[in-house]
Order: C-alpha cells, then structure tokens, then sequence
C-alpha cells in the first residue's frame, strides 16, 4: 500500500480538505455520518457516505506542510461487515488524494464498496499499522448529514436519520 500512496496524489476541491467525503462528480450525498475512528498521528478523521452509485469509506491522514514531501502513509486495511461476519467486496483499489490548502496538504484515502453496502454493512473495521479499530453503523450515530434524496436501499438503522 506505501507504494501507491505517492503515485496517485492529486489535487481537489477545499470540500474534501475541509473534513467531508467528496461526492462523485455530479452525485449527491444522500447520507454522510462521521465515523468515531481515530488514530493518533495516523488517522484523523473518518467518514460513512451513501451515494446513489457507491458507499465509501474515508480517512483522512494528518496535515503536513505544503511543499514538503508527503510523511510516509502507515499500514491501511479497512473491511466492512455484514450481520454474519463475511466483509463486503470493495469495488476498486483505495483512491488517495491530497488536497491543498493555504499552507497546508491533508491526504485522504477513499474505500469504495457496491451500494448494496448501505444495506449489508453492520461494521466498518480499520486495521492501522496493526492495530484494529472497530465501529458499528448499527448504531446510533454521533453526527449524520443527509443531502436529501429518496435512496433505492437504505439499511434500517439509518432511515430515522435520512431527512
């Protein structure tokens, strides 16, 4: 994972730095709900979204200063769970990206799932230079921002949530 982690640097837009997992172009995020997933001076942040197309998991890394070279990424694995323990097949390579700001870059990793995830998924786990943070999306969230839309699949425990 070290070695992809510099080739696929790209640059986007400031909703990304600014802590929000980025829609696909042209898609709306119908429900977005900020993961309690930390790990200090590795992740900083984490993010569920629900799209129409895809479900996705984001971590953003820490800040480092612009124009410096990008710390070295640590040992990311992320798995989403179902009721019967079997993970859920992510639909591509995780997409990294690293977006400017003032004098800043975050680095941000982006898990992509179907999105029959939205409606399997009961975990999220993240493996993190070998130590396991878990989290269940069964139950209530800390905070959920929905973008409104009427979703084809949402899993119970978010349709109290959806505005």
């Amino acid at each position: 994972m070290k070695s992809f982690f510099p080739a696929l640097l790209l640059l986007v837009s400031q909703s990304v730095f600014a802590g929000t997992p980025a829609p696909a172009p042209g898609e709306a995020v119908i429900l977005q709900r900020t993961l309690a997933l930390k790990a200090a001076g590795k992740i900083s942040s984490a993010y569920w979204s629900v799209q129409h197309s895809v479900c996705m998991v984001q971590l953003d890394l820490p800040l480092f200063p612009k124009g410096e070279q990008m710390p070295e990424a640590p040992s990311i694995q992320v798995w989403l769970l179902k009721s019967d323990g079997t993970a859920i097949a992510k639909i591509n390579k995780p997409h990294v990206v690293a977006v400017e700001k003032d004098a800043w870059e975050r680095p941000t990793i982006d898990y992509v799932f179907a999105p029959t995830a939205a409606e399997d998924a009961v975990a999220v786990v993240v493996q993190v230079d070998g130590e396991f943070l878990v989290e269940s999306l069964t139950a209530e969230p800390e905070h959920v921002e929905s973008s409104g839309g009427d979703p084809p699949r949402i899993a119970p425990q978010f349709r109290g949530v959806i505005k």
